[in-house]
């Protein structure tokens, strides 16, 4: 590579390693419950973000990518609605970008919090919260329906935020009509896809998520001991705290928990593919068996073709290998990923 070309990408994996940096607070300690972080509905869960938030570990480079990616998509769609809405006939306007949205629990203490991404008023005088979200494009595909996205761990805090924040605003004004539904805004590779979200259709789940943060709260608050957990490997496996703070007595376990959800998609494709892999590499060495030497023939409706090249080996003595030979301990490495 270019020294130039090296120097670019050092100085562009600098920056967002600096941004890392920045952030990197061992002190911090939120008061309450942030409703992205109910992807995973666990009391336990919600505690350690808020009692640990300083223990968490750093973001990698190439996740930092991610989220300044979708940030930037996110002030790209705001400014093109507002553009947008003032040709429109009737015209609309994109108004209220991250307003914070708080819910006060059975205390009177503030237990959930959000900033909304924006609103659209209508000509009606009708206004819908909105939320954007960036997503890979095999969320994307998925993403058809609330209950689709309820379902996958990496795009159910999206549902959590639209629904917390629906909910806290028409607590906040009650009066007014506004607020029954808002709209997750999923931008894909083509035109973005919409869903309507009602909040009259998941209150249950809304005032389980409040139960759920207000508990939290609570034993954060007087320093208790973590709440009871949900105890679910479809969910603990994909949280940060299993196996750290959440059941500590896991800590000298080999057995690791690895968030990535851009991976977790390449070892389901990886687990899906293997077999027929193995099967590629079966009739391959078969083919390879029967028609080694074949320079040009037809088999069937099949057209074979092969050719000798030049092949560098040493022809050694086994002594003389032993003698020179070195061994590393860890010099190789397999890897073989199954399916729990």
């Amino acid at each position: 590579m270019e020294k130039n070309t090296e120097h670019l990408l050092a100085s562009v994996t600098e920056h967002f390693q600096r941004k890392i940096d920045s952030r990197d607070d061992p002190d911090y300690r939120p008061k309450n419950v942030y409703a992205s972080g109910l992807y995973i509905p666990c009391a336990r869960k919600l505690y350690h973000d808020m009692v640990d938030a300083g223990k968490r570990e750093k973001i990698t480079v190439e996740r930092q990518v991610r989220f300044d990616r979708g940030n930037h998509m996110e002030a790209w769609w705001t400014s093109t609605l507002t553009h947008i809405g003032a040709l429109a006939d009737p015209p609309f306007h994109f108004e209220g970008g991250q307003e914070r949205v708080s819910i006060t629990g059975k205390d009177g203490n503030v237990v959930l919090t959000g900033k909304i991404d924006g609103k659209i008023r209508f000509s009606d005088g009708t206004r819908v919260p909105i939320e954007i979200k960036k997503w890979r494009d095999s969320l994307w595909q998925k993403a058809d329906s609330v209950e689709s996205m309820q379902a996958n761990v990496w795009t159910a805090g999206a549902v959590s935020q639209i629904l917390g924040y629906l909910f806290g605003l028409s607590l906040k004004d009650e009066a007014r009509k506004d607020y029954e539904y808002g709209l997750l805004w999923a931008d894909g590779p083509g035109f973005p896809k919409v869903t309507e979200v009602y909040l009259k259709d998941h209150l249950d789940t809304v005032e389980k998520w409040l139960g759920l943060s207000e508990t939290a709260c609570l034993h954060a608050s007087t320093g208790s001991e973590p709440p009871q957990g949900v105890d679910r490997p479809d969910l603990c496996n994909r949280c940060w705290w299993q196996g750290k703070e959440c059941f500590p007595e896991l800590r000298q376990d080999p057995l690791g928990i690895i968030v990535d959800e851009e991976f977790e998609d390449y070892l389901a494709e990886y687990v899906k593919l293997k077999p027929a892999a193995e099967q590629f590499a079966r009739v391959k060495r078969r083919i390879d068996e029967r028609f080694r030497g074949t320079e040009e023939a037809l088999c069937g409706d099949y057209l074979i073709k092969g050719k000798w090249s030049k092949k560098t080996f040493h022809p050694y003595p086994p002594w003389v290998k032993r003698k020179w030979c070195k061994e590393d301990p860890v010099g190789r490495y397999s890897l073989r990923v199954e399916k729990v």
